[in-house]
């Protein structure tokens, strides 16, 4: 008896909590189920629906987990603006069209003595200008060459040697640029030199080369040792800023249209230049750039577009987030991971594995060679890679 006591008491007191929790609830259909003169089908009716109404939101709670844990990211568009003084000016490489400095070697006269046999192509130093010019020149091409029968047996090139003899060949800096200004500042000291495929290119407001490369990997280094006679010391000053919007403030610049310096050869465009506007920690990526005629004013406008992430984000894994952070991925020549900058070291990396030696213009480290033109993996490596141009 007393354990029967025991139990209709415990179930005395249950049915008292829920008739309680019933009465006193918010949840629409819980309080009918406490009143005692409510007839049993609508009770019945109540609790299928209370449960109907739990299973439909644990489904949805269960999917919406589902599409949290597969993409993670919500990106949304903040209708609030920023001021220019908060987001860095982008960087501005430009590689003019004019390629050689034709009052020290006129080589449109040379590149028509090789092709009509005039040369003695045994001779080194003109095998050397030639390897420079076909490195630089667009339209010496390798189906070009090979109609004329032109070939050298070397595949690699000391850099050393091979930069002093471009150096040597290329337009100096005073002959390129009449004037240019930030703002209403002369920014002569704030131009660096940079390599590109097709020659010596000048970068402005770009973070110094020595903090976008690692020590041992920076190609430029040979460039900046020869050409310091030329340039005004650059200053490694932090990216500028932009002061306010509008045509009358940022970057101008006047090339100068020096027509004797213009090898006919290899000029395929008019005078002028092509402009890559990229991040000043990165390399610029001339897949999306600006080509100018020396004879035209033109005028290009930048719309920046910030990203920002919560910090909830940061501690998100990056096979789930999509992205990586500056700090996140290690890069073997860079010492800041950018999209531009990994997908650069991917090709230097794939060339040098293909083909023994890298293009003049990659990073590189000391013992690495060049690549001469001669060597036609490079172009097959570069295609291996279809977001590479």
């Amino acid at each position: 008896m007393g354990e029967n006591f025991t139990i209709s008491s415990r179930n005395r007191w249950s049915t008292n909590i829920l008739n309680q929790y019933s009465s006193h609830s918010t949840i629409t259909g819980i309080q009918y189920l406490a009143e005692p003169r409510r007839p049993l089908i609508e009770r019945i009716f109540w609790i299928i629906m209370f449960l109907a109404m739990t299973i439909i939101c644990v489904k949805l709670t269960w999917e919406s987990y589902i599409k949290w844990k597969d993409s993670p990211v919500l990106i949304s568009p903040n209708n609030q603006f920023s001021s220019v003084l908060e987001i860095p000016f982008p960087a501005v490489t430009i590689c003019p069209h004019q390629k050689f400095n034709m009052t020290k070697k006129n080589m449109t006269d040379f590149i028509l003595r090789l092709y009509n046999k005039y040369l003695n192509m045994t001779d080194e130093n003109n095998q050397l200008i030639f390897e420079v010019a076909q490195q630089i020149c667009p339209a010496l091409n390798e189906d070009l060459l090979r109609f004329f029968f032109i070939t050298f047996p070397d595949k690699y090139v000391d850099p050393d040697i091979f930069m002093s003899t471009m150096i040597d060949l290329s337009p100096t800096y005073k002959s390129i640029f009449l004037y240019r200004f930030w703002e209403t500042k002369d920014i002569d000291g704030e131009f660096q030199p940079f390599l590109h495929k097709e020659g010596i290119c000048f970068t402005f407001n770009s973070l110094d080369t020595s903090d976008i490369f690692r020590n041992g990997s920076n190609p430029h280094k040979i460039l900046l040792d020869k050409l310091k006679y030329q340039l005004v010391e650059h200053k490694k000053s932090s990216p500028f800023n932009g002061t306010r919007s509008g045509k009358g403030s940022g970057f101008r610049v006047q090339m100068l249209n020096d027509l004797d310096n213009n090898c006919e050869i290899c000029q395929e465009m008019n005078q002028g230049a092509e402009i890559a506007i990229h991040s000043p920690d990165e390399v610029p990526d001339f897949t999306n750039y600006v080509s100018i005629n020396g004879k035209k004013n033109v005028l290009v406008s930048i719309t920046p577009r910030v990203m920002q992430i919560s910090d909830g984000l940061k501690y998100v894994d990056f096979s789930k987030r999509q992205c990586y952070l500056k700090n996140e991925k290690y890069l073997q020549h860079f010492k800041i991971y950018t999209q531009a900058n990994c997908e650069f070291e991917c090709l230097t990396n794939l060339t040098l594995k293909m083909c023994g030696c890298v293009k003049f213009y990659m990073p590189r480290n000391e013992t690495t060679k060049f690549c001469t033109r001669e060597n036609y993996c490079t172009s097959t490596a570069s295609e291996n890679l279809s977001f590479w141009p």
